[in-house]
């Protein structure tokens, strides 16, 4: 408890996990806006808005992460930036339908749907992954 992990791109490692003992996961973080990070708004725009939950890591190339194959998606949902820069968010995945056992994986959406590089600067902080 206590930590803030900041994503450029990447994911982050949960673990282990069964998801069939679990209905939601609420991801709460932060994103900044067009002052903070110049052109965030633009970059945000880009993307598919999406925090997802992988059953593999991201795959990178060269320094920015690819879109995640549909088939390393267990679950996801679309994401909304911080109403002001930094102001804490949070967001939902549902989970009951959702019968997974194994190594997962949190990331955000950082590509165009094309998988083009859309994020350079854009960045969310994750403050606290709940399951319940």
């Amino acid at each position: 408890e206590g930590h803030v992990i900041t994503l450029h791109y990447g994911s982050i490692n949960l673990g282990e996990m069964d998801l069939s003992q679990y209905s939601k996961v609420t991801v709460t973080y932060a994103t900044p806006d067009d002052a903070t990070v110049p052109g965030a708004g633009d970059q945000y725009n880009m993307t598919g808005k999406r925090v997802l939950l992988l059953n593999a890591p991201s795959a990178a190339e060269g320094t920015f992460e690819c879109l995640p194959e549909e088939s390393a998606i267990v679950a996801y949902n679309q994401y909304d930036r911080s109403p002001a820069s930094l102001t804490v968010t949070t967001v939902e995945i549902d989970l009951t339908e959702v019968d997974y056992n194994g190594q997962l994986y949190l990331t955000f959406d950082f590509r165009d749907p094309n998988n083009g590089v859309a994020v350079n600067a854009y960045v969310v902080w994750v403050i606290d992954i709940t399951f319940s």
